[in-house]
């Protein structure tokens, strides 16, 4: 088998995996579909703004999300890609694509950004055991955390989707950007361990 630029893996096998991405995509397409609605019906609800989308939205993610996994991270990690590494590439595809669309350009940043942080949390999220009958949403139980801890990911997470608001479109910094959604996980973890 010849070694490629490909981290190494053969190139049929990336190759292979290339092939099923009408099958992943339609696989992984309802459940972004459900966050992407998700997100503009509560912030309709939430500040009476109705938000529009590009045509074909959760498509474009979907497809992006698989080529950026396929062609620039699993020929990086010798096992199953983590959730918050998922995560990450979600949020950096979601950005790049600007799904949401505002005609001030400040303003459609600030709204990109919300909508990626939230579903890049919420793929985290559905990762992990916690109440079946919360199908998509990310959620802190403010009644069970430690206010200290709670008012620090708070700050990150404040702090996150500011630079989500003005990193370059195409700038894809996947490990890094994991790295913070999984010290946000621990932050979580601990605060209800009471610290």
């Amino acid at each position: 088998m010849s070694e490629n630029n490909h981290g190494g893996l053969p190139s049929s096998e990336i190759e292979l995996k290339e092939e099923n991405l009408d099958e992943l995509v339609a696989e992984r397409l309802p459940k972004i579909e459900i966050l992407i609605n998700s997100f503009i019906e509560n912030y309709e609800r939430d500040f009476g703004i109705k938000l529009s989308i590009i045509e074909s939205a959760g498509l474009i993610l979907c497809h992006s999300y698989y080529l950026a996994v396929f062609k620039h991270i699993k020929p990086t990690v010798r096992k199953r890609i983590n959730r918050y590494k998922m995560c990450s590439v979600h949020e950096l595809v979601t950005i790049k694509h600007q799904i949401i669309e505002h005609s001030d350009p400040k303003t459609r940043r600030k709204l990109n950004a919300e909508f990626a942080l939230y579903s890049g949390q919420s793929l985290i999220n559905s990762m992990i055991s916690h109440d079946k009958d919360d199908e998509h949403g990310f959620y802190i139980d403010s009644a069970q955390i430690n206010t200290a801890v709670e008012r620090n990911i708070k700050r990150l997470l404040r702090n996150h989707r500011r630079w989500l608001r003005i990193k370059t479109l195409d700038d894809l910094p996947v490990f890094v950007n994991a790295h913070f959604h999984e010290a946000i996980g621990i932050l979580a973890s601990a605060s209800y361990e009471k610290i």
